[in-house]
């Protein structure tokens, strides 16, 4: 018996319906789990961007 028959038997015993219980079991135990962002994005270069443009925006209103 295979791995993936083994958690299917136990969640149809565990009284999980028959269709979750297969979604259970189709996951890979070797596969990593899915990465969460660490929160090094380009915030900072988003901020430069902003005050760049108020910069521009406020140069063009006092050149006027």
């Amino acid at each position: 018996m295979t791995k993936r028959d083994e958690s299917l038997e136990i969640g149809m015993a565990a009284g999980l319906d028959i269709p979750t219980a297969m979604v259970i079991s189709e996951r890979n135990d070797d596969e990593e789990p899915p990465r969460r962002p660490t929160g090094k994005g380009c915030g900072g270069i988003a901020a430069i961007a902003v005050i760049a443009g108020i910069a521009v925006v406020v140069l063009f209103y006092l050149l006027r």
